[in-house]
């Protein structure tokens, strides 16, 4: 797949696209809360994720933010990604762990988007992943 491949370039768009999106369609429960997602690199996300879900009353979700946790410490963009999905979806968060999560998301899909570009097969392979449907 090189820069100039239709696919190549319609893969860039779809991981452009899903960081543009990955802060939609999931309203916060807490109405004052109005800062918006930003990307944070996978190593600050992994130390953010164990941090805001150390109080988790909800033993599975504190178990899903520590899968994400160290599979974004460890690069591993496949569990990192559907750890974090799976959290985006919960409906259990507070503020602030659906802002860590989000942050997440959008920094992990833009290291995605600088492997895609740089012709990174796992990225490529991920970014693939992440266009298909997402089961909630």
């Amino acid at each position: 797949m090189t820069k100039n491949d239709p696919g190549f370039c319609s893969l860039n768009a779809m991981v452009c696209l899903s960081i543009l999106l990955a802060g939609c369609g999931h309203k916060s429960r807490d109405a004052a809360v109005s800062i918006s997602p930003e990307p944070v690199p996978p190593a600050k996300a992994s130390a953010q994720l164990e941090t805001v879900f150390q109080p988790a009353a909800s033993v599975p979700v504190r178990q899903e933010a520590t899968v994400a946790s160290v599979a974004l410490k460890n690069d591993q963009l496949d569990v990192a990604y559907a750890a974090l999905q799976k959290l985006k979806y919960s409906n259990t968060l507070t503020p602030e762990q659906d802002m860590a999560v989000r942050n997440a998301i959008i920094g992990l899909s833009e290291k995605i988007a600088r492997g895609v570009s740089a012709g990174d097969p796992r990225a490529i392979e991920m970014a693939k992943r992440m266009q298909r449907p997402q089961s909630q």
